[in-house]
């Protein structure tokens, strides 16, 4: 009835295969996008394994190059004071000629102190009896360590370390304030360091020791009876002080000690 002509056709265009192949030539597939990130990622690691080995290398050599000196040498510390002044600065007293200190870890025989006194006499002599000391501070509550003394001893438990350092400290400040402070003086510490941690923090803290006068007939016959732990803290500071050369070893009875004493004309 109609004619075709004014009909138009109904129906799907086909279209070649290569259409399609090109369609799906731009998608990568899944596999493939998997294993570039699993590449990515490999190589991310491998960086981060040889920026820290390198960072490692790196900062083991700045530590091997920085790393604090904590042994010396007498000589060595007084050249690193010397350059640094980091230590003589907490110093009470710096190292000089108006006053020298001699240390007498030990002893029991009071005719030495007497006769060292009489040989440093030249100039004033300061004698710091720590018992005597000790017993001061506990007496006067006023004092700074009384109540902390006297709650060690109720307690029986030793004092901890610095602390008889800090009230022979607080006594050489006191004399320095005094007329007798002003003169040249020698002082004598009689009993005194018994530890090396004290001889060391007396070194550091208030001046440096000129001798370490070793009364070895007192250490035959007296302290070889006191307690092991006393007996061996003492001949340890024997030989802390021998090690670095400022040891006066003194093996003759009071009345004949003026011989070895002579070094200290030097």
């Amino acid at each position: 009835m109609f004619s075709s002509r004014f009909a138009p056709r109904i129906g799907f265009r086909r279209l070649p295969l290569s259409s399609f192949s090109r369609c799906y030539s731009g998608v990568t597939p899944r596999r493939e996008v998997i294993k570039r990130e699993k590449g990515r990622l490999t190589s991310v690691f491998l960086m981060f394994l040889m920026s820290s080995g390198l960072l490692y290398l790196a900062t083991g050599k700045m530590e091997k190059n920085t790393r604090p000196k904590f042994s010396f040498s007498d000589k060595e510390y007084e050249e690193y004071e010397n350059v640094t002044g980091l230590k003589r600065r907490h110093k009470l007293i710096l190292q000089n000629d108006k006053y020298r200190f001699f240390a007498v870890p030990y002893v029991k025989t009071e005719k030495y102190i007497e006769k060292l006194t009489e040989k440093l006499s030249d100039q004033e002599v300061k004698i710091l009896d720590i018992d005597q000391l000790i017993a001061a501070e506990k007496e006067d509550v006023t004092k700074k360590y009384s109540l902390l003394l006297k709650d060690l001893d109720q307690q029986s438990k030793s004092y901890p370390k610095g602390l008889i350092t800090a009230i022979i400290k607080k006594e050489v400040e006191f004399y320095l304030n005094t007329s007798r402070g002003q003169h040249n003086t020698n002082f004598i510490l009689k009993n005194y360091p018994q530890t090396t941690d004290e001889a060391m923090k007396f070194e550091n803290e208030v001046s440096t020791l000129e001798s370490c006068i070793v009364l070895e007939k007192d250490f035959t016959d007296s302290l070889a009876k006191e307690d092991t732990q006393m007996e061996r803290n003492i001949l340890n500071v024997a030989g802390y002080f021998e090690t670095v050369g400022r040891t006066i070893k003194i093996t003759s009875s009071p009345n004949k000690m003026a011989k070895e004493l002579s070094i200290l004309d030097d």
